[in-house]
């Protein structure tokens, strides 16, 4: 039987003032990646 060897995930965060277009950005990376055949996932803290 072979050994299950899970990938590493990453996590990217998109940091800056109000109205800097953070989640422009975030949004535009998430439909890239996914685009791309890679799992994501959008999350949104407030």
């Amino acid at each position: 039987m072979a050994a299950f060897t899970p990938k590493r995930g990453c996590l990217v965060v998109f940091e800056g003032i109000d109205r800097s277009g953070k989640s422009t950005q975030a949004r535009l990376a998430y439909e890239r990646l996914t685009k791309e055949g890679h799992a994501a996932e959008l999350i949104r803290f407030p």
